[in-house]
């Protein structure tokens, strides 16, 4: 999505001003939006998507540091090594630490069978169509359990 002007399109040039720039829509027509005159008017509107989400983070994050509780969030795109990486770390510091892992996946428990290989405790989330956990669907109370 363009930051400027809101539209989904990738590929769109600014060419100066917020309101004046160029996009190349489907079979790369360029699509102008320009503003055309006087009865044109452009209100900007901002809010905070993710201040719910933020909010709950925010308790997850008390509830971790009232119990002294060390919570690392792995977020990268698929294939990018971040089941690799905690393999090695749990491995390599197994018994520095007592470890436990929550592991997201749209569909599969695959990586959670890798770190459940471990011999770490691990839970896995399903999260369907989304691509990651958010702070509600890993609030703390429900991971806790």
């Amino acid at each position: 999505m363009c930051g400027v002007c809101g539209c989904d399109e990738a590929e769109h040039l600014h060419l100066h001003g917020e309101h004046n720039h160029a996009h190349l829509h489907a079979m790369g027509m360029p699509h102008d939006h320009r503003d055309e005159g006087p009865e044109v008017r452009s209100v900007r509107l901002e809010a905070d998507l993710l201040a719910k989400n933020d909010r709950i983070a925010a308790h997850n994050r008390g509830w971790f540091d009232g119990r002294n509780i060390l919570a690392l969030n792995f977020v990268s795109s698929p294939g990018a090594g971040k089941t690799t990486l905690l393999e090695r770390t749990l491995r390599e510091l197994a018994t520095v630490w007592p470890w436990a892992v929550i592991e997201g996946d749209q569909q599969t428990d695959n990586d959670a069978r890798r770190i459940a290989a471990c011999c770490v405790p691990v839970v896995q989330i399903n999260t369907g169509a989304m691509c990651h956990l958010d702070a509600q669907i890993a609030d703390s109370d429900d991971v806790a359990r």
